[in-house]
């Protein structure tokens, strides 16, 4: 018989607590991916589970900021940049479009990025009843309530595009003469003609076909001369794990007017003339799955002309809304109040005399 001391049996002791210990499964780590603070589930299907929730939307009103009916801190130190340019927090306004990666539960998200982005950038080319052309893109001005926009004027627009190519506009701001931008869809007919919103591209590659793309450059003619592009069809990237983004879906669903691809539910939704907010996961490659779309009932603004758009002849781009025609010197129709019952959150939307900008 072995007899064992009090200082071997310790140690005999110890060293079978460690072995059974180092049998058990251990618990996975936090990996604090998109700050959530949640410990990640074993990756299924190719998604992650984990992550912050990415949003793209409108502001609709202030209180933090709501985007797409969520509420969106903050932090003293968030960065807000306003079409690539840095800006302060107390620049954003309701009516901003906003693309920004929130971390927390979908109660308490926080952001501490916040980028405001617009579809189009440059000079109105011309004024008809409800709208404008603005480089080639025709824009419904029936969400906003603008005053004097002159025929030559430099403006920004933020909205949402129509799978027709429209610019429904949430806010349009005035800007110095400058550089020029588009966002939306690539299309290309048969000839190998590249074009968005029906303004002729040069200088973009085929390939990028039905891609939402932004693109910067110079307009000689009809032909916008591209000199800068950003492919912007996967809009998230491998830490956002859930995704809440507003558009209008194609009649065929599966795609926004806005030019992003969204799969799962949205593909068996139909489109129609009211916004849709998707909400849904976003998968290792980036792909937008949706799990829910529904519809956005605080803005609802009627479809108007036909399948497709003719930016440079369009007199009729807002036929039958009342018959308002344009104003004398060259100024937009000022809108009745709530045409047809539209936009239930006018109040909100509206534009303080001078500038063009809404009013928080």
């Amino acid at each position: 018989m072995i007899r064992l001391s009090r200082r071997q049996l310790a140690l005999a002791l110890l060293s079978l607590g460690a072995s059974s210990q180092s049998a058990l499964p251990q618990a996975p780590r936090d990996q604090g991916i998109g700050g959530t603070g949640a410990v990640p589930k074993p990756p299924t299907g190719g998604d992650r589970g984990i992550g912050g929730t990415g949003v793209i939307g409108t502001i609709r009103r202030f209180g933090s900021i709501y985007v797409n009916d969520l509420r969106i801190a903050y932090t003293p130190s968030a960065t807000v940049f306003i079409d690539g340019a840095r800006a302060r927090t107390s620049d954003m306004k309701i009516g901003h479009v906003v693309q920004t990666i929130a971390s927390g539960a979908e109660t308490a998200l926080v952001a501490n990025r916040i980028e405001i982005a617009s579809e189009v950038i440059g000079t109105v080319d011309r004024i008809v009843p409800n709208g404008l052309i603005v480089l080639g893109q025709s824009v419904d001005l029936r969400g906003v309530q603008q005053r004097n926009f002159k025929i030559g004027a430099f403006v920004a627009v933020f909205g949402q595009r129509r799978p027709n190519g429209v610019i429904v506009a949430s806010l349009i701001e005035p800007r110095p003469p400058g550089r020029t931008k588009i966002a939306g869809p690539l299309a290309v007919d048969g000839s190998g003609r590249v074009s968005i919103g029906g303004l002729a591209l040069r200088g973009v590659p085929s390939g990028l076909a039905g891609s939402r793309v932004s693109v910067e450059g110079e307009l000689r003619g009809d032909v916008y001369g591209v000199s800068r592009l950003r492919n912007l069809a996967r809009p998230f990237g491998p830490e956002v794990g859930r995704m809440s983004i507003e558009g209008f879906l194609a009649p065929a669903g599966g795609r926004l007017g806005s030019g992003l691809v969204v799969s799962g539910a949205a593909q068996r939704a139909s489109g129609g003339a009211a916004l849709v907010i998707v909400s849904g996961r976003v998968s290792r490659s980036g792909e937008l799955i949706a799990g829910a779309v529904r519809q956005d009932t605080s803005v609802q603004i009627p479809e108007f002309g036909g399948p497709t758009v003719r930016p440079l002849s369009a007199p009729d781009l807002l036929p039958g809304l009342g018959g308002t025609g344009g104003l004398p010197g060259g100024s937009a129709p000022l809108l009745p109040a709530q045409p047809g019952g539209l936009l239930p959150s006018t109040p909100n939307l509206g534009l303080p005399g001078g500038g063009g900008l809404l009013r928080r």
